[in-house]
């Protein structure tokens, strides 16, 4: 044999080894499986996770992630290709990731209306907050709750990082020019809850799927956040709930928001959340 045709028989070896190979590596993975995936607002990921588990369960060919990771990185995981679907409880979009909303690229699909909620210690004598109040202890300039005919206690502040939706609506409804004072304490969802739970002279702000009896909501400008309130926009904080996803996404993509947007399906989960479901 000739080292040319030793050669050949090299190569015709290693192309037969790859290939078995690669088809071994295609066998592994389940037939036909495909994915969504959904990062973004904390506010929607504990709707959506249950969404997501009946989708899957009616379509047991797909696989639905969800993750938090606020609006600002679910809207720039859209943007740069990492999820499918960026949950935001903010439509400033520009606020958010600091880019044009390009028509081209992304289109946005409200799916539930909801609002950001005020709550303390269940032992705070406090039970209501003006708006203009409410930007007073979150800037710092009121620090006792004696000021709200409360306790003679200084105001412990929490708040979000600044990829929060929640925040991003306070600073679009009451902020205005003004910025969260540096003593916040900066938390999550679940850890902000627990905070308060636990320290009678915290003030936190959350979604509604987030509120419980461990905490107390409070009033805004005399107003409670309700399903009735956030319908008619007498709460001062309502905000939408929002799905953005690229124009060109895939079938799948679609499919799991209409689901998300069928009344007898998501939306019955966003009622069932205490959210305001778009469609009836």
């Amino acid at each position: 044999m000739t080292l040319n045709n030793l050669v050949k028989q090299q190569a015709v070896l290693a192309l037969l080894c790859t290939f078995l190979f690669l088809s071994a590596a295609r066998s592994d993975e389940p037939s036909g499986m495909r994915s969504v995936h959904l990062r973004g607002a904390s506010s929607l990921v504990p709707v959506a996770r249950i969404v997501a588990e009946n989708y899957m369960t009616e379509y047991p060919g797909l696989i639905v992630t969800v993750e938090e990771g606020g609006t600002r990185r679910g809207i720039k995981g859209v943007l740069d290709g990492s999820v499918d679907i960026g949950m935001a409880s903010s439509n400033n979009f520009k606020e958010m990731t600091g880019v044009l909303l390009h028509e081209r690229e992304l289109e946005c699909r409200i799916v539930g209306r909801g609002a950001v909620i005020p709550f303390v210690h269940p032992s705070n004598q406090v039970s209501g907050i003006s708006i203009n109040d409410l930007r007073k202890i979150l800037t710092g300039e009121i620090s006792n709750w004696k000021y709200l005919n409360g306790r003679d206690a200084p105001i412990t502040v929490c708040s979000y990082n600044s990829s929060s939706g929640d925040r991003a609506v306070l600073k679009t409804l009451i902020m205005e020019d003004h910025i969260i004072t540096p003593n916040a304490i900066i938390l999550d969802s679940h850890t902000m809850k627990q905070y308060v739970a636990s320290h009678p002279n915290a003030l936190g702000y959350a979604g509604i799927p987030f509120i419980d009896k461990t905490i107390k909501p409070l009033s805004v400008n005399g107003v409670y956040a309700s399903s009735k309130t956030i319908k008619d926009k007498s709460y001062p904080l309502a905000r939408d709930l929002i799905f953005y996803m690229r124009k060109d996404c895939p079938d799948e993509v679609r499919k799991f928001v209409d689901y998300f947007l069928n009344p007898s399906k998501g939306q019955k989960i966003v009622r069932q959340s205490g959210d305001v479901p778009v469609a009836e």
